[in-house]
């Protein structure tokens, strides 16, 4: 073998990723956010609607609800942003590992 020649292998390196993994994974996360938000305001809206029908008190259940679907969604986001970008700290951290260093 000759120096300085990189080898080739035919085994595939199993932390490679595969070409579109993180466009799927990416639209899979935010189909799942968007499902959560809309059953949030559904579940949360709707039973402070019917919370206010028995009660025959005005919006106060409706819009209680409504608030508590917004947080919901607000912490829902947050996770998000959160696992999103400990991915690409990681990322970051294996690419800067994983760099030759050039002797200084």
């Amino acid at each position: 073998m000759e120096k300085g020649v990189p080898q080739v292998s035919n085994v595939p390196d199993q932390d490679m990723e595969k070409p579109g993994r993180r466009g799927r994974q990416t639209y899979y996360a935010a189909l799942s956010l968007g499902t959560n938000m809309a059953a949030a305001f559904a579940v949360f809206g709707g039973l402070g609607y019917w919370m206010d029908r028995g009660r025959g008190r005005g919006p106060f259940w409706t819009v209680c609800g409504l608030l508590f679907a917004m947080a919901f969604c607000m912490y829902e986001v947050w996770k998000l942003v959160r696992r999103l970008d400990e991915e690409e700290r990681a990322k970051k951290r294996k690419s800067e590992r994983d760099e030759p260093r050039s002797p200084a």
